[in-house]
Protein backbone atom coordinates (compact mmCIF):
# COMPACT_ATOMS: atom_id res chain seq x y z
CA UNK A 1 0.00 0.00 0.00
CA UNK A 2 1.73 3.71 -1.24
CA UNK A 3 1.70 6.59 0.55
CA UNK A 4 -1.62 7.51 -1.85
CA UNK A 5 -3.65 5.18 -1.12
CA UNK A 6 -3.35 5.36 2.87
CA UNK A 7 -3.94 9.06 3.09
CA UNK A 8 -6.94 7.76 0.94
CA UNK A 9 -7.90 5.49 3.21
CA UNK A 10 -7.63 7.19 5.94
CA UNK A 11 -10.04 9.92 4.87
CA UNK A 12 -12.40 7.16 3.77
CA UNK A 13 -12.36 6.11 7.19
CA UNK A 14 -12.73 9.02 8.52
CA UNK A 15 -15.92 9.54 7.12
CA UNK A 16 -18.38 6.66 6.83
CA UNK A 17 -20.67 7.17 4.69
CA UNK A 18 -17.67 7.36 1.88
CA UNK A 19 -16.10 4.14 3.01
CA UNK A 20 -17.29 2.75 -0.82
CA UNK A 21 -14.49 1.33 -2.98
CA UNK A 22 -15.62 3.75 -5.94
CA UNK A 23 -15.25 7.09 -3.48
CA UNK A 24 -12.13 5.88 -2.45
CA UNK A 25 -10.60 5.90 -5.63
CA UNK A 26 -11.72 9.22 -6.01
CA UNK A 27 -9.74 10.30 -2.80
CA UNK A 28 -6.98 8.21 -4.10
CA UNK A 29 -6.46 10.30 -7.35
CA UNK A 30 -7.23 13.42 -5.51
CA UNK A 31 -4.91 13.11 -3.00
CA UNK A 32 -2.46 11.89 -6.11
CA UNK A 33 -2.63 15.12 -7.11
CA UNK A 34 -1.93 16.68 -4.17
CA UNK A 35 0.77 15.01 -3.49
CA UNK A 36 2.31 15.67 -6.93
CA UNK A 37 1.74 19.51 -6.75
CA UNK A 38 3.25 19.82 -3.02
CA UNK A 39 6.03 17.37 -5.00
CA UNK A 40 6.46 20.06 -7.96
CA UNK A 41 6.38 23.07 -4.93
CA UNK A 42 9.06 21.09 -3.35
CA UNK A 43 11.52 20.23 -6.04
CA UNK A 44 11.49 24.07 -7.74
CA UNK A 45 11.57 25.70 -4.18
CA UNK A 46 15.14 23.78 -3.70
CA UNK A 47 16.00 24.38 -7.68
CA UNK A 48 15.18 27.92 -7.26
CA UNK A 49 17.42 28.43 -4.10
CA UNK A 50 20.06 26.71 -5.37
CA UNK A 51 19.66 28.77 -8.62
CA UNK A 52 19.66 31.74 -6.51
CA UNK A 53 22.47 31.13 -4.27
CA UNK A 54 24.44 30.59 -8.01
CA UNK A 55 23.59 34.05 -9.21
CA UNK A 56 24.04 35.72 -6.35
CA UNK A 57 27.82 33.93 -6.38
CA UNK A 58 27.80 35.32 -10.42
CA UNK A 59 26.61 38.98 -9.38
CA UNK A 60 28.41 39.82 -6.31
CA UNK A 61 30.21 42.31 -7.22
CA UNK A 62 27.49 43.72 -9.10
CA UNK A 63 24.98 43.60 -6.25
CA UNK A 64 24.90 47.26 -4.76
CA UNK A 65 23.82 48.66 -8.67
CA UNK A 66 21.22 45.83 -8.72
CA UNK A 67 19.68 46.78 -5.17
CA UNK A 68 19.75 51.20 -6.00
CA UNK A 69 18.47 49.73 -10.06
CA UNK A 70 15.62 47.79 -8.49
CA UNK A 71 15.01 50.68 -5.19
CA UNK A 72 14.47 53.32 -7.81
CA UNK A 73 12.74 51.10 -9.78
CA UNK A 74 10.13 50.80 -7.20
CA UNK A 75 10.58 54.81 -6.31
CA UNK A 76 9.94 55.89 -10.18
CA UNK A 77 7.92 53.52 -10.62
CA UNK A 78 4.36 55.69 -9.78
CA UNK A 79 5.97 57.86 -12.04
CA UNK A 80 5.92 55.65 -15.16
CA UNK A 81 2.83 54.92 -14.06
CA UNK A 82 1.69 58.29 -14.88
CA UNK A 83 3.41 58.71 -17.89
CA UNK A 84 1.98 55.36 -19.12
CA UNK A 85 -1.61 56.50 -18.39
CA UNK A 86 -0.61 59.49 -20.80
CA UNK A 87 0.91 57.91 -23.75
CA UNK A 88 -0.14 54.88 -23.75
CA UNK A 89 3.50 53.90 -25.08
CA UNK A 90 5.55 51.77 -22.81
CA UNK A 91 8.77 52.89 -24.44
CA UNK A 92 8.04 56.68 -24.82
CA UNK A 93 6.87 56.11 -20.76
CA UNK A 94 10.64 54.62 -20.17
CA UNK A 95 12.36 56.68 -21.99
CA UNK A 96 11.17 59.91 -19.95
CA UNK A 97 11.51 58.13 -16.39
CA UNK A 98 15.23 56.77 -17.61
CA UNK A 99 15.50 60.54 -18.29
CA UNK A 100 14.37 62.08 -14.99
CA UNK A 101 15.96 59.39 -13.31
CA UNK A 102 19.57 60.57 -14.85
CA UNK A 103 19.03 64.25 -14.59
CA UNK A 104 17.83 64.17 -11.09
CA UNK A 105 20.23 61.00 -9.83
CA UNK A 106 22.98 59.80 -12.05
CA UNK A 107 24.22 63.41 -12.99
CA UNK A 108 24.19 64.69 -9.87
CA UNK A 109 25.84 61.90 -8.42
CA UNK A 110 28.72 61.61 -10.74
CA UNK A 111 29.49 65.62 -9.82
CA UNK A 112 29.19 64.85 -6.56
CA UNK A 113 31.76 61.56 -6.59
CA UNK A 114 34.17 63.47 -8.92
CA UNK A 115 34.17 66.33 -6.05
CA UNK A 116 34.48 64.23 -3.48
CA UNK A 117 37.59 62.31 -5.38
CA UNK A 118 39.35 66.14 -5.67
CA UNK A 119 38.76 66.85 -1.81
CA UNK A 120 39.61 64.11 0.15
CA UNK A 121 42.86 64.34 -2.36
CA UNK A 122 43.63 67.67 -1.00
CA UNK A 123 42.61 66.97 1.94
CA UNK A 124 44.96 64.41 2.33
CA UNK A 125 47.91 66.29 1.15
CA UNK A 126 46.61 69.17 3.88
CA UNK A 127 46.77 66.47 6.50
CA UNK A 128 50.20 65.43 5.34
CA UNK A 129 51.68 68.58 6.69
CA UNK A 130 48.91 69.52 9.40
CA UNK A 131 51.53 69.09 12.51
CA UNK A 132 53.19 72.57 11.45
CA UNK A 133 50.58 74.58 11.26
CA UNK A 134 49.54 77.00 14.00
CA UNK A 135 45.99 75.94 13.75
CA UNK A 136 46.98 72.32 15.06
CA UNK A 137 49.36 73.61 17.79
CA UNK A 138 46.44 75.08 19.16
CA UNK A 139 44.36 72.78 19.18
CA UNK A 140 46.93 70.54 20.89
CA UNK A 141 47.23 73.15 23.38
CA UNK A 142 43.91 73.16 24.22
CA UNK A 143 43.50 69.56 24.58
CA UNK A 144 47.01 69.09 26.84
CA UNK A 145 44.80 72.22 29.07
CA UNK A 146 42.27 69.95 29.23
CA UNK A 147 43.96 66.30 29.50
CA UNK A 148 45.61 68.42 32.62
CA UNK A 149 42.49 68.91 34.41
CA UNK A 150 41.68 65.28 34.84
CA UNK A 151 41.79 63.24 37.46
CA UNK A 152 44.57 60.83 36.55
CA UNK A 153 47.76 61.87 34.88
CA UNK A 154 48.41 62.09 31.09
CA UNK A 155 51.22 63.06 29.87
CA UNK A 156 52.05 65.83 26.89
CA UNK A 157 54.11 62.96 25.00
CA UNK A 158 51.30 60.51 25.19
CA UNK A 159 48.71 62.86 23.87
CA UNK A 160 51.14 64.48 20.76
CA UNK A 161 51.84 60.77 20.01
CA UNK A 162 48.36 59.32 20.11
CA UNK A 163 46.92 62.41 18.20
CA UNK A 164 49.75 62.56 15.27
CA UNK A 165 48.91 58.62 15.14
CA UNK A 166 45.47 59.36 14.48
CA UNK A 167 46.32 61.92 11.70
CA UNK A 168 48.48 60.19 10.03
CA UNK A 169 46.41 57.48 9.62
CA UNK A 170 43.42 59.76 8.28
CA UNK A 171 45.66 60.92 5.78
CA UNK A 172 46.99 57.26 4.78
CA UNK A 173 43.31 55.79 4.74
CA UNK A 174 42.29 59.31 2.35
CA UNK A 175 45.36 58.68 0.41
CA UNK A 176 44.27 54.87 -0.02
CA UNK A 177 40.61 55.87 -1.01
CA UNK A 178 41.41 57.78 -3.31
CA UNK A 179 44.17 55.65 -5.47
CA UNK A 180 41.40 52.96 -4.87
CA UNK A 181 38.49 54.99 -6.44
CA UNK A 182 40.73 56.22 -9.28
CA UNK A 183 41.60 52.46 -10.11
CA UNK A 184 38.27 51.66 -10.04
CA UNK A 185 36.84 53.86 -12.39
CA UNK A 186 36.40 51.06 -15.06
CA UNK A 187 34.41 49.39 -12.51
CA UNK A 188 32.32 52.70 -11.57
CA UNK A 189 31.23 52.42 -14.96
CA UNK A 190 30.07 48.76 -15.22
CA UNK A 191 28.05 49.44 -12.15
CA UNK A 192 26.47 52.28 -13.72
CA UNK A 193 25.80 50.64 -16.66
CA UNK A 194 24.08 47.11 -14.84
CA UNK A 195 22.23 50.11 -13.05
CA UNK A 196 20.59 51.63 -16.13
CA UNK A 197 20.10 48.25 -18.13
CA UNK A 198 18.56 46.70 -15.03
CA UNK A 199 16.00 49.74 -14.27
CA UNK A 200 15.21 49.98 -18.24
CA UNK A 201 13.91 46.37 -17.98
CA UNK A 202 12.36 46.22 -14.38
CA UNK A 203 10.96 49.58 -14.56
CA UNK A 204 7.54 48.56 -16.76
CA UNK A 205 7.99 44.95 -15.40
CA UNK A 206 7.27 45.54 -12.02
CA UNK A 207 3.60 44.73 -12.32
CA UNK A 208 4.44 41.57 -14.04
CA UNK A 209 6.89 40.03 -11.56
CA UNK A 210 3.75 41.52 -8.45
CA UNK A 211 1.38 39.35 -9.97
CA UNK A 212 4.14 36.16 -10.48
CA UNK A 213 5.02 36.43 -6.91
CA UNK A 214 1.42 36.27 -6.21
CA UNK A 215 0.48 33.11 -8.09
CA UNK A 216 3.93 31.24 -7.48
CA UNK A 217 4.27 31.75 -3.83
CA UNK A 218 3.11 28.66 -1.88
CA UNK A 219 1.58 31.12 0.99
CA UNK A 220 -1.46 31.88 -1.14
CA UNK A 221 -2.49 35.35 -2.83
CA UNK A 222 -4.49 36.56 0.53
CA UNK A 223 -0.83 36.05 2.83
CA UNK A 224 1.50 37.11 0.00
CA UNK A 225 0.01 39.96 -0.99
CA UNK A 226 0.04 40.90 2.97
CA UNK A 227 3.42 40.38 3.07
CA UNK A 228 4.64 42.22 -0.44
CA UNK A 229 2.60 45.17 1.13
CA UNK A 230 3.93 45.02 4.89
CA UNK A 231 7.53 44.92 3.44
CA UNK A 232 6.79 48.03 0.93
CA UNK A 233 5.27 49.64 3.65
CA UNK A 234 8.27 49.03 5.80
CA UNK A 235 10.83 49.60 3.22
CA UNK A 236 8.86 53.05 2.26
CA UNK A 237 9.53 54.21 5.76
CA UNK A 238 13.05 53.04 6.60
CA UNK A 239 14.84 53.72 3.81
CA UNK A 240 13.05 55.59 1.72
CA UNK A 241 12.17 57.87 4.14
CA UNK A 242 15.65 57.68 5.86
CA UNK A 243 17.20 58.70 2.31
CA UNK A 244 15.06 61.72 2.26
CA UNK A 245 15.90 62.87 5.91
CA UNK A 246 19.24 61.94 5.08
CA UNK A 247 19.88 63.45 1.74
CA UNK A 248 18.26 66.83 3.51
CA UNK A 249 20.18 67.00 6.40
CA UNK A 250 23.50 66.89 3.67
CA UNK A 251 22.64 69.58 1.48
CA UNK A 252 21.51 71.91 4.72
CA UNK A 253 24.94 70.52 6.15
CA UNK A 254 27.24 71.28 2.93
CA UNK A 255 25.28 74.52 2.59
CA UNK A 256 26.09 75.78 5.94
CA UNK A 257 29.86 74.22 5.38
CA UNK A 258 30.29 76.42 2.51
CA UNK A 259 28.57 79.59 3.75
CA UNK A 260 31.28 79.20 6.79
CA UNK A 261 34.09 78.95 4.37
CA UNK A 262 35.29 75.50 5.66
CA UNK A 263 37.04 73.71 2.97
CA UNK A 264 35.93 69.94 1.61
CA UNK A 265 32.23 71.18 2.31
CA UNK A 266 31.09 68.32 -0.65
CA UNK A 267 33.35 66.04 1.23
CA UNK A 268 32.02 66.78 4.93
CA UNK A 269 28.25 66.79 3.17
CA UNK A 270 28.70 63.47 2.15
CA UNK A 271 29.67 62.01 5.83
CA UNK A 272 26.79 63.60 7.21
CA UNK A 273 24.39 61.83 4.38
CA UNK A 274 25.89 58.46 5.58
CA UNK A 275 25.75 58.94 9.45
CA UNK A 276 22.11 60.40 9.02
CA UNK A 277 20.48 57.24 8.07
CA UNK A 278 20.95 56.96 12.10
CA UNK A 279 17.58 57.94 13.66
CA UNK A 280 17.80 60.43 16.20
CA UNK A 281 21.79 59.98 16.53
CA UNK A 282 23.86 60.52 13.46
CA UNK A 283 23.59 63.94 12.33
CA UNK A 284 24.13 64.89 15.81
CA UNK A 285 27.38 62.36 15.80
CA UNK A 286 28.17 64.53 13.18
CA UNK A 287 27.16 67.87 13.76
CA UNK A 288 28.75 67.73 17.48
CA UNK A 289 31.86 65.74 16.58
CA UNK A 290 32.67 68.91 14.21
CA UNK A 291 31.35 71.21 17.00
CA UNK A 292 34.02 70.35 19.58
CA UNK A 293 36.40 70.22 16.83
CA UNK A 294 36.41 73.92 16.14
CA UNK A 295 35.82 74.47 20.02
CA UNK A 296 39.55 72.82 20.12
CA UNK A 297 40.99 74.71 17.05
CA UNK A 298 39.74 78.29 19.33
CA UNK A 299 36.73 78.69 16.40
CA UNK A 300 34.31 79.04 18.55
CA UNK A 301 31.85 80.69 16.27
CA UNK A 302 31.72 78.04 13.92
CA UNK A 303 31.15 75.63 16.67
CA UNK A 304 28.38 77.43 18.16
CA UNK A 305 26.72 77.61 14.31
CA UNK A 306 26.88 73.80 14.10
CA UNK A 307 25.34 73.42 17.37
CA UNK A 308 22.23 75.78 16.50
CA UNK A 309 21.88 74.17 12.70
CA UNK A 310 21.92 70.88 14.47
CA UNK A 311 19.16 72.02 17.62
CA UNK A 312 17.05 74.19 15.35
CA UNK A 313 16.84 72.23 12.12
CA UNK A 314 18.32 69.15 11.88
CA UNK A 315 17.03 67.79 15.11
CA UNK A 316 13.43 68.24 13.77
CA UNK A 317 13.75 66.52 10.60
CA UNK A 318 14.20 63.62 13.06
CA UNK A 319 11.47 63.83 15.54
CA UNK A 320 8.62 65.48 13.02
CA UNK A 321 9.75 63.88 9.75
CA UNK A 322 10.90 60.64 10.62
CA UNK A 323 7.47 59.42 12.39
CA UNK A 324 5.73 60.57 9.41
CA UNK A 325 7.79 58.51 6.82
CA UNK A 326 5.90 55.44 8.72
CA UNK A 327 2.69 54.27 8.93
CA UNK A 328 1.69 53.31 12.63
CA UNK A 329 0.84 49.96 11.90
CA UNK A 330 4.32 49.06 10.55
CA UNK A 331 6.45 51.40 12.39
CA UNK A 332 9.89 49.75 13.36
CA UNK A 333 11.35 50.91 17.13
CA UNK A 334 14.25 53.26 16.47
CA UNK A 335 16.18 51.52 18.57
CA UNK A 336 15.88 48.19 16.32
CA UNK A 337 17.26 50.67 13.43
CA UNK A 338 19.99 51.90 15.25
CA UNK A 339 21.22 48.51 15.69
CA UNK A 340 20.84 47.45 12.15
CA UNK A 341 22.27 50.33 10.47
CA UNK A 342 25.14 50.67 12.45
CA UNK A 343 25.82 46.56 12.40
CA UNK A 344 25.35 46.85 8.97
CA UNK A 345 28.14 49.47 8.67
CA UNK A 346 30.54 47.55 10.74
CA UNK A 347 29.55 44.06 8.34
CA UNK A 348 29.05 45.74 4.75
CA UNK A 349 30.55 48.75 4.93
CA UNK A 350 29.07 52.04 3.58
CA UNK A 351 26.39 49.95 1.75
CA UNK A 352 25.32 48.17 5.23
CA UNK A 353 22.98 51.40 5.97
CA UNK A 354 20.89 49.81 3.16
CA UNK A 355 21.69 46.15 3.79
CA UNK A 356 21.60 46.02 7.52
CA UNK A 357 17.61 48.09 7.55
CA UNK A 358 16.45 45.55 4.27
CA UNK A 359 17.64 42.80 6.35
CA UNK A 360 15.75 44.30 9.28
CA UNK A 361 12.59 44.70 7.67
CA UNK A 362 12.27 41.30 6.24
CA UNK A 363 12.97 40.10 9.24
CA UNK A 364 10.21 42.08 11.42
CA UNK A 365 7.81 41.38 8.13
CA UNK A 366 8.64 37.26 8.30
CA UNK A 367 7.50 37.39 11.98
CA UNK A 368 4.68 39.76 11.83
CA UNK A 369 3.07 37.35 8.95
CA UNK A 370 3.90 34.23 10.74
CA UNK A 371 1.80 35.77 13.94
CA UNK A 372 -1.15 36.51 12.25
CA UNK A 373 -1.74 33.62 10.01
CA UNK A 374 -0.11 30.29 11.69
CA UNK A 375 1.02 31.26 15.20
CA UNK A 376 -0.68 29.60 17.81
CA UNK A 377 -3.40 31.59 20.13
CA UNK A 378 -3.08 32.32 23.97
CA UNK A 379 -5.00 29.64 25.73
Amino acid sequence: MNITHKIAHSISRLNPRSSSNKKEVVAEKEVELILQSLRAKVFFGFLFGVLALLLLYLFHGYLSAMFFAALFALLIHPIYKYLYSKTHSQRISTIFATLLLFLIIILPFIFIATRVVAEISDLSSSLTNVSATSSYQTALGNINQLANKLPFAVSQTQIDSTINNAVQSVSSRAVGFTSDLIKNVLGFGINVMIFVVLFVYLLPRLSKFRHLALSASPLGRDITHDYIEKIRLLMRGTVVGSFVISLTASVIMGFTFWALGIPNAVFLACIAFILGFIPYLGTSIFTFGGAIVFALLGNYFNAAVLVLVQMLILNQLDLVFRPITLPKKVRIHPSLTIVAVTAGLAVFGVMGIFYGTIILVLFISSVQIYQQNYAQPDK
